[in-house]
């Protein structure tokens, strides 16, 4: 009886022809900018090298002969996991591998004992002031006057400890269990993609080191990543964008990039090749009302309770205005400022001239989208120091070893780290080329080629870090294990 109360929107001809072309338009220039620039990207990174160095910078070199070496160790690890992906997918236990992934976390956190520093430290500081009921203590905290959009994680993490031992353990042991939820939900959520050896997927993930060695960073990334994937997941498995919108205001509430992902999602539905029920129009304009004003209106009640008038807004137009920046093309300069207007913006683009502007903005994605490691070599080792207790709580085995980015233990590990994900990449690119090659069009993929198109496009201005798109590893990672099940299928087909 509900069906039949459900009315069709009457499309007509026009709109129907008008809304086709744009998509047909849309997911064609998608996929062949996504296709063009990232094999570029990939065959230029087997020989130009994007770092990360400490004094907060970003440069290139070349490959080392250990990069190739493990390049190839992982490729090798891939092709072993698909040659035994039936015994793979049929034998391995959620349960058991989650207490396998427990128990090497715990050694993480243990062995790793980081001192929380920089943003981290302050954000640290404050969730456990929060979580104590000290929240007027936060902002004689100087950070606050100037970073004051962050408070809202810190009352995230200061909520979830509460209940918890006020210790700096305890944040990174819910961080390593969001980071396990997160796999398992993208290697539940890949089947609707039409991915058939999930498992193969998660396992990759599980062991994906730059998402393993966030767990020692106390920032936005990881709580972004677990909303942002529990938001796809319901929006796959329950088709419903009331219940979507639940994680996707935590999203929103904790980054601006949530907004990303509803718009891919927004999309999608409508390049549907179907008509769009009345009642799922509903659904897409309540989902927009509740984004859009939920995470706003808790703001301004935490802004209004707690937060001293005398902070000012740090304004988005300065992360533009550094994100166009020569010297670094576009990594923070600490060039800050309050009074950044559109002006500013416009006079540098106009001092730049095209020729300076076309190199910054060629440099850019390629160091973004290549350096591969997410800053983690930073967020779960810290800065280079001459002495252990510079910056872990306390000696282990391991600290010693992971001092400084000169030492031989960080190069392997940021080494690895940039072969696995360089992998990820090249799956990624295999299963974008595949729909071009055979002309398909990307109507189950959808929103994930819009999540990591409008992320490129956005981050060809914004302010440069490599942390900054890993939110990009849900798509990433569906449409890599997609690419290598392409290859497995060609592999059949001859």
């Amino acid at each position: 009886m509900y069906d039949n109360l459900i009315v069709t929107i009457g499309w007509t001809d026009r709109r129907k022809k008008l809304i086709n072309c744009f998509r047909n338009f849309s997911d064609v220039i998608t996929k062949y900018i996504l296709g063009i620039v990232f094999s570029v990207f990939f065959i230029l990174a087997l020989v130009v090298k994007a770092m990360y160095s400490f004094d907060d910078s970003p440069y290139f070199t070349f490959n080392k002969w250990y990069d190739f070496v493990f390049i190839v160790l992982c490729g090798t690890g891939v092709f072993l996991m698909l040659k035994n992906r039936e015994f793979i997918q049929n034998h391995i236990n959620f349960k058991v591998m989650f207490c396998i992934y427990m128990v090497i976390a715990i050694c993480y956190i243990y062995l790793v004992p980081l001192t929380p520093f920089s943003d981290m430290e302050h954000m640290y500081k404050a969730a456990v002031e929060i979580a104590t009921g000290n929240v007027r203590n936060v902002y004689q905290d100087p950070y606050w006057t100037t970073f004051g959009g962050n408070i809202y994680l810190a009352f995230f993490y200061g909520i979830i400890l509460i209940p918890l031992p006020k210790s700096i353990i305890s944040i990174k042991v819910v961080n390593a269990l969001m980071v396990y939820i997160f796999i398992y939900l993208i290697s539940d959520i890949a089947k609707e993609y039409g991915v058939k050896y999930n498992k193969l997927l998660f396992i990759f993930l599980l062991f994906f080191s730059p998402l393993f060695l966030y767990i020692n960073h106390i920032y936005f990334d990881i709580p972004f990543l677990f909303f942002e994937i529990l938001a796809l997941y319901i929006y796959k498995k329950q088709k419903n964008l009331i219940y979507m919108s639940i994680p996707l205001v935590f999203a929103c509430f904790l980054r601006l990039n949530g907004f990303i992902i509803l718009l891919a999602v927004l999309l999608s539905i409508v390049f549907k090749k179907e008509k769009i029920k009345k009642a799922k129009m509903m659904e897409m304009v309540f989902l927009c009302i509740i984004v859009f004003f939920i995470p706003t209106g808790v703001k301004k009640t935490i802004d209004m309770l707690y937060v001293p008038d005398v902070l000012p807004s740090y304004p988005a137009l300065n992360q533009v205005y550094i994100g166009l920046n020569e010297k670094e093309f576009g990594f923070m300069d600490n060039d800050l400022s309050y009074e950044r207007n559109w002006d500013d913006i416009i006079n540098r683009v106009e001092d730049y001239g095209p020729t300076k502007l076309t190199k910054i903005i060629g440099k850019k994605p390629f160091w973004l989208w290549t350096q591969g490691t997410y800053q983690a070599e930073r967020y779960a080792f810290g800065s280079d120091v001459s002495n252990e207790l510079d910056k872990f709580e306390y000696k282990t085995v391991a600290t010693k070893h992971l001092m400084s980015n000169d030492q031989i233990a960080r190069k392997l590990i940021n080494s690895f780290m940039r072969a696995q994900y360089l992998i990820l990449f090249l799956g990624m690119v295999i299963n974008i080329l595949f729909s071009m090659y055979k002309k398909s069009d990307i109507e189950s993929e959808r929103e994930l080629y819009y999540i990591l198109i409008g992320t490129l496009l956005i981050m060809l201005i914004w302010e440069l870090k490599s942390r900054y798109i890993i939110m990009c590893i849900p798509p990433m990672a569906i449409m890599a294990q997609l690419g290598f099940e392409h290859v497995l299928k060609l592999k059949e087909q001859i």
